[in-house]
């Protein structure tokens, strides 16, 4: 039984190193539209199967813990952590599911899984800031209500056109936009060494392909 929960650990990591990957590349896809025209983002199908992964993890580390007879410390420890990533899991879940935001050029509305809709017109706005913290940028209104918008949303570039367009310069945080430029550009620099590195395993595979060579060492003639 144990071979078995490791397994799926492995392939869950796995798995989940990958679905972390395309989950960055979600914001540069284009937003969805409603029919009236504005911008819908929200989560893409990666941030689900990340969070089921997350969750399957967490389950496996439960059931491991449950199992292990010898060392009630090492048990607790494995279960306090498989709690934490099933937790961690359901609320990915939760986001994938329930958080959608509504951008136009008159207000932006968001809807999540706990409380009611926010909804803060450009023209009662009173501050956008980037929290490196959370990853988020954060919109406040002058009655103090906040709408937090993730980088990671699918339609996040189209969602940033419209924040240049309707903000003025007096109502952005600027301290706090330096730090998430340096984020992405530590970012775009990484992407782009990976995919450097897809491109050239790409190109090795293709000279394989098209040289093929037999036992003696000779390439075969088609």
């Amino acid at each position: 039984m144990f071979i078995l929960e490791l397994i799926i650990l492995i392939i869950s990591l796995l798995a989940g190193a990958y679905s972390l990957r395309s989950w960055w590349m979600a914001s540069e896809r284009p937003a969805e539209t409603t029919p009236d025209g504005s911008l819908l983002l929200r989560f893409s199908r990666n941030t689900f199967w990340l969070g089921f992964l997350t969750l399957l993890m967490g389950a496996g580390l439960i059931l491991t813990a449950m199992m292990i007879s010898a060392g009630m410390e090492a048990g607790l420890s494995l279960f306090l952590m498989g709690a934490a990533l099933a937790v961690g899991g359901t609320w990915l879940i939760s986001e994938y599911f329930n958080n959608r935001l509504i951008v136009n050029d008159r207000y932006v509305q968001q809807r999540r899984w706990l409380g009611s809709d926010v909804i803060i017109d450009w023209a009662r706005l009173d501050k956008v800031k980037f929290s490196a913290n959370s990853g988020n940028f954060i919109l406040q209104g002058v009655k103090g209500e906040k709408i937090r918008i993730s980088r990671l949303m699918r339609g996040f570039s189209d969602f940033k056109k419209i924040l240049n367009r309707q903000v003025p310069e007096t109502k952005v945080d600027h301290e706090s936009m330096k730090e998430y430029e340096k984020i992405e550009q530590i970012e775009k620099e990484l992407f782009e060494e990976l995919q450097g590195k897809e491109n050239e395993t790409n190109e090795n595979l293709d000279i394989e392909l098209r040289e093929p060579q037999n036992q003696s060492g000779r390439n075969i003639e088609w």
